[in-house]
């Protein structure tokens, strides 16, 4: 249920800032770009997205023209944001900090939807979480500041006491977070157990390393780690 409010938010919110609502020109095609970096997997509140648009009177083919990118890493989203420029779309959907990155340093004045995001206020995307102001707004729930997400953890799974952490080294973000994560579990008389990977064989070694019974859990820091 959770999911399908969040969506169905998203869905209202990406409206909102293209102001569909109650001023669309007869015969208009509204075009938003979507990006996101990461091949191994596709976001999964994509496919519902368009489902809820639908919903709310915005078809594919008919009134809405959806540019969809799956990239590989931040400098194929700097390439893509300026090209959604070039292209004049009315709205921007960046999955995750890396396009959101890509998308602010494009555009001042395109709207501009964040989803899945970590911590935006500190990236400079908004002057605050209630007043974001500029061009660019989005979805930052408790589950995307790294504090909160080891609080909830541990609620989760009481007996948890050490905890594997996944960074990749190359995250612009890594440190601000790890910083975060660290404050948490200290407060929390947790331990973490940091391990840097940025490529699947990176990933498989340190799963590998692994003893039996070592880590009461696994938090993936980077969405680029996973």
């Amino acid at each position: 249920m959770a999911k399908k409010v969040f969506v169905f938010v998203l869905a209202t919110a990406i409206l909102f800032s293209v102001q569909l609502a109650n001023t669309q020109p007869t015969g208009k095609v509204w075009r938003i770009g979507l990006f996101h970096v990461g091949l191994d997997h596709v976001p999964p509140s994509l496919e519902p997205l368009r489902q809820e648009l639908k919903k709310l009177g915005y078809e594919e083919g008919r009134n809405l023209q959806l540019d969809w990118r799956n990239l590989a890493d931040e400098d194929a989203a700097n390439a893509t944001a300026k090209e959604f420029v070039r292209n004049r779309v009315d709205l921007i959907v960046a999955f995750e900090t890396q396009t959101a990155r890509a998308a602010k340093a494009a555009t001042s004045e395109i709207p501009i939807v964040l989803v899945h995001g970590e911590d935006a206020i500190a990236e400079g995307f908004g002057k605050s979480m209630a007043r974001p102001g500029g061009n660019m707004t989005g979805f930052l729930g408790v589950g995307d500041v790294p504090g909160k997400r080891i609080e909830l953890f541990t609620e989760v799974v009481p007996q948890m006491r050490r905890l594997l952490v996944m960074v990749d080294p190359k995250d612009p973000g890594a440190e601000r977070s790890l910083a975060q994560l660290r404050a948490a579990a200290k407060r929390l008389k947790s331990e973490l157990v940091e391990r840097r990977a940025t490529t699947q064989a990176d990933v498989e070694r340190v799963f590998h390393s692994l003893k039996q019974g070592g880590v009461d859990g696994i938090f993936v820091l980077s969405h680029t780690s996973m």
